[in-house]
């Protein structure tokens, strides 16, 4: 994964998400919230979500011991059980 590039302190892809980075990193709360599209959350929070894997992970993990809350909004089946998937691969993953 280019992100997990040998020597590099977050993504090698230089875009905005740098911008991100630090902010996430000082933030006390990180809050993310996505309408649900065919029991699924959006693509562009898919994307913010992996792109924060290059400094979510191992030693370089800034998410480590922050609040987070994820808002979903959305109506008829399926609701519960993208809660349930997003919380345990965000636990898992980055908290």
């Amino acid at each position: 994964m280019k992100c997990q590039k040998d020597g590099s302190s977050g993504c090698a892809i230089k875009d905005d998400m740098q911008t991100l980075y630090p902010q996430l990193k000082e933030a006390d709360v990180i809050v993310l919230a996505s309408p649900i599209y065919w029991f699924n959350i959006s693509a562009q929070t898919k994307n913010f979500i992996d792109r924060c894997y290059a400094v979510g992970v191992g030693e370089r993990n800034i998410f480590k011991g922050k609040r987070f809350v994820l808002g979903l909004v959305g109506s008829g089946a399926g609701q519960v059980n993208l809660l349930n998937y997003c919380d345990y691969h965000l636990r898992n993953r980055y908290f």
